[in-house]
């Protein structure tokens, strides 16, 4: 796997871009208008860095992501080579948060995490245990391994499912037997949301009929 770094100003005050240099072989994408810039060379050549990378990437993972970049990204404000580039791909998209408990408990970036969920991103959510800050809960980087497997995931998906339309039915049912009694079940719908999700992020246009307390898909 070929892997582009993207990092905010705030990142490279805790790990030098030329770590991220070395581990890569690339180099490491930090400033929007870098020193020497001429407006001039970009339109002569046509190319703009963070639209190309953003052009280029199979796979855009944002890890750690901050509550700060979680809030840009939420509302669409781009004013830094990150969040540019976010606005610019159309490649999945994976977030990775980590921050003190509370933060991530605040209404502001649950309510941010939801609409982000809304629009298709995949959330790997943080875990539980004890945080850089000294606090204790929920709000630690998953796994690296974790996230790994969910980005190598998301890389041997395929579109084979592009341009189908699909129609899926989950969750409890209930049939009428007179007019007080009833049989139903009390089937959660998670197998008709995963298997709308796969379809969904295999290309196919997915409708999902689901009752009205059945689990709600990650994408929308």
């Amino acid at each position: 796997i070929e892997v582009f770094v993207i990092m905010t100003k705030h990142a490279a005050e805790m790990v030098p871009p030329s770590e991220f240099e070395k581990a890569s072989g690339n180099k490491v994408y930090l400033e929007l208008f870098e020193k020497g810039f001429d407006y001039k060379t970009i339109l002569e050549n046509r190319k703009v860095e963070h639209i190309e990378i953003a052009e280029r990437a199979d796979v855009l993972a944002i890890v750690p992501a901050t509550a700060n970049v979680i809030a840009k990204i939420a509302h669409g404000i781009a004013d830094d080579f990150l969040t540019t580039t976010y606005l610019a791909t159309t490649a999945p998209i994976i977030i990775c948060p980590a921050m003190n408990v509370n933060m991530w408990n605040n209404p502001a970036t649950q309510q941010n995490i939801k609409k982000l969920k809304q629009t298709g991103i995949q959330i790997i959510e943080p875990s539980e245990g004890m945080l850089a800050c000294g606090y204790e809960g929920k709000g630690k980087l998953e796994e690296i391994d974790i996230i790994s497997y969910e980005i190598k995931k998301q890389l041997n998906r395929n579109n084979s499912l592009r341009g189908k339309k699909i129609l899926i039915t989950s969750g409890g049912t209930t049939e009428k037997i007179d007019d007080v009694r009833f049989i139903a079940n009390r089937s959660s719908g998670k197998t008709g949301a995963t298997i709308a999700e796969e379809c969904y992020l295999r290309g196919a246009e997915v409708l999902l009929l689901r009752s009205i307390n059945s689990v709600q898909p990650r994408y929308k």
